[in-house]
């Protein structure tokens, strides 16, 4: 399938259309003689013939009926089955291209499927708060693609585009009832698509693509659209989902970038990784690793509080849990003995399931402390950064306040309300 190429800030200006070339009155071989259909001589032959029809030529069809002007002009404008409507001798009144009324709803989704990729930034600027837009470029051109299908011409002729629609909506997609809604690209089960293919990254152990995975879902939930309550509550829980992992692997591939040359910085990074919420098979593999990295380090009292949260977990069912917590038990034990921390780090085990952590300098912030988060994911960040660009998403504003919820549930609405809305985004 051929695609047509968009720039995500700039469309190709398209210039004004050439006329095409005047016909020649000779062509080729067919041309000889100038393009004269007959010679002079003939031509004041025929124009005698003519001029004859004065004398024994002048009487015309009689057939005893008088012309009927009304019946004549009523010949002239009726084609029957070959005009109007049906037929090719009449002028077809054109019908309503579905595109320009997408693109007049205040819906970013539907504004990608019309091609109109300015007005759908401009659009979650506003509503998200967002700083950089460059990142949705390959989100906005792959579901455009999705939204279009082309057709092959002939030869020598471009390919005929066609917008996908999903039927006339009745109060679906955010268009009135008895217009072509555009195609859901992004809906849930597109959405619970990408998230467990990137949770496999996880459970391989692929962190940098891992992170790109989540944080590439986090930016396509922008154009999500629930058609219920349901389904609004479901793209919400994938957004604290991508959220959460995003972090997560932001600290694990800072911290494996680390090394061991910094063991006190190494520890708080797997201590913050420890905390995010994850789910419980990957939270078990984190938990593990923390447990080792806080043995090696000789911080006995930061072990023992990995071993005891990975103890108190329900890891039935994974695949050598039992080994692992029986060595955890073990471990706990000689731990307590101890009771001692080499390093000294920034880390509360009491706040484990309540940490505060700055996502843009990967610290952790006293309870207490004041705090500001992403206008478009939600992202937590000390209240100094304030505009800057936050960390997890790396598209929104730190402190910035969107003027609507991400995920937009679609109800039953009439043109003008929608058109008000639309003026109301201009």
């Amino acid at each position: 399938m051929s695609c047509l190429s968009f720039s995500l800030f700039a469309l190709p200006a398209t210039g004004p259309t050439e006329s095409p070339p005047a016909v020649s009155s000779g062509v080729g071989g067919w041309g000889d003689g100038g393009g004269q259909l007959c010679s002079d001589e003939f031509a004041e032959e025929f124009a005698s013939v003519g001029a004859a029809a004065e004398g024994e030529w002048e009487d015309a069809i009689d057939i005893g009926i008088e012309e009927d002007s009304s019946a004549a002009a009523a010949a002239g404008t009726s084609s029957g089955e070959l005009g109007g409507m049906n037929g090719c001798g009449g002028e077809e009144a054109p019908g309503i291209d579905p595109t320009t009324l997408w693109r007049k709803m205040p819906i970013a989704a539907n504004l990608v499927a019309a091609g109109d990729f300015a007005g759908a930034l401009h659009l979650l600027r506003r509503r998200l708060g967002l700083l950089r837009v460059a990142p949705f470029e390959e989100i906005f051109q792959r579901v455009f693609e999705g939204s279009w299908m082309y057709m092959k011409g002939h030869s020598f002729t471009p390919s005929l585009a066609l917008p996908l629609t999903t039927g006339v909506a009745a109060g679906r997609s955010g268009l009135p009832q008895g217009v072509l809604a555009p195609p859901r690209v992004v809906s849930c089960s597109f959405m619970v698509t990408l998230i467990r293919e990137a949770h496999k990254l996880v459970t391989g152990g692929k962190f940098a693509e891992a992170l790109a995975a989540f944080r590439q879902a986090l930016l396509t939930l922008a154009i999500a659209m629930a058609e219920s309550h349901e389904e609004e509550q479901q793209l919400l829980e994938m957004l604290e989902i991508c959220r959460n992992y995003t972090a997560g692997m932001a600290l694990e591939t800072a911290r494996l970038a680390l090394g061991e040359k910094d063991a006190k910085r190494n520890l708080e990074l797997v201590a913050y990784f420890s905390c995010c919420r994850l789910q419980p098979s990957h939270a078990f593999l984190v938990l593990r690793r923390a447990l080792s990295v806080a043995w090696k380090s000789q911080n006995y009292i930061t072990a023992a509080s990995f071993a005891r949260r990975l103890l108190a977990g329900n890891y039935a069912g994974l695949k050598g849990a039992e080994e692992e917590v029986a060595k955890a038990k073990k471990v706990l034990m000689i731990c307590e003995q101890k009771g001692t921390d080499a390093i000294q780090i920034n880390y509360e085990p009491a706040e484990a399931e309540n940490l505060l952590l700055c996502n843009s300098s990967l610290t952790r912030l006293p309870p207490g402390s004041p705090f500001i988060r992403c206008g478009f994911c939600g992202g937590i960040a000390r209240s100094d950064l304030q505009g800057q660009l936050c960390n997890v998403c790396q598209v929104g504003e730190l402190g910035s306040c969107g003027v609507s919820r991400l995920v937009l549930v679609l109800r039953l609405a009439s043109v003008p309300a929608l058109l008000q809305l639309s003026v109301k985004y201009q």
